[in-house]
């Protein structure tokens, strides 16, 4: 599912069935299934905005009062929709005939056009975090005594092959980088195995100043 973002991301969907563990998050509303919009929270992930809650009666969709009538954004993230019911995208004749408007101030907030060509990539599937389409899993590569070291980052540019990556998480070992830097990085082989590599800052030698010549910006 690391590639889920490629068919629902920026659509329209329709939840059947939906599960306890979702109704919870709007537990005083009611309805059996939903219609609700799909985008990529740069950080947060896969999110879907819930618009409508609806029944179905006797073949009948019935639709019941939500949050977005009580002028509250409900929304959840892709682990709480994913496998919460029978998910169907719906064509553009659907979202017409069901009247479906979503704000265009909201589409455009979220919007990272320069991500688009990484998004859609399909040799970075592998290292992406399942529901996080712009979050993946880098190589800190050895050097000296130290051992090569997974981490997690966040594309925040690509151009060139060259993916510009904030750390998410302090590496174990003293690399010369910490937690929020951002770093290149590209798909390089490493031990016969295809891994997204970081480039390293080069490491000082003792005849250097010990301050840091280089910078993140």
């Amino acid at each position: 599912m690391k590639d889920a973002h490629l068919q629902l991301a920026n659509r329209w969907i329709r939840l059947n069935n939906i599960a306890p563990s979702l109704k919870n998050l709007f537990r005083e509303y009611s309805g059996d299934h939903l219609l609700g919009y799909v985008y990529i929270d740069h950080t947060a992930g896969i999110t879907l905005d819930i618009i409508k809650l609806f029944d179905i009666v006797n073949d009948e969709m019935i639709f019941q009062r939500s949050p977005l009538d009580d002028d509250i954004r409900a929304i959840c993230r892709f682990s709480d929709f994913i496998n919460a019911g029978e998910i169907l995208i719906l064509s553009d004749e659907m979202v017409a005939s069901f009247n479906l408007n979503y704000p265009e101030k909201i589409i455009s907030a979220y919007e990272q056009p320069h991500l688009e060509a990484f998004r859609t990539s399909e040799v970075f599937h592998p290292f992406r975090a399942e529901g996080f389409p712009d979050d993946i899993q880098m190589l800190l590569p050895s050097r000296g005594n130290l051992a090569a070291e997974l981490i997690w980052a966040r594309v925040e540019g690509y151009e060139n092959e060259v993916l510009m990556c904030q750390l998410l998480n302090q590496p174990h070992q003293n690399f010369g980088i910490s937690i929020n830097n951002v770093i290149p990085a590209s798909l390089q082989t490493y031990d016969n195995e295809q891994y997204v590599i970081a480039h390293l800052p080069i490491a000082s030698t003792p005849s250097q100043s010990s301050k840091k010549w280089w910078k993140f910006w």
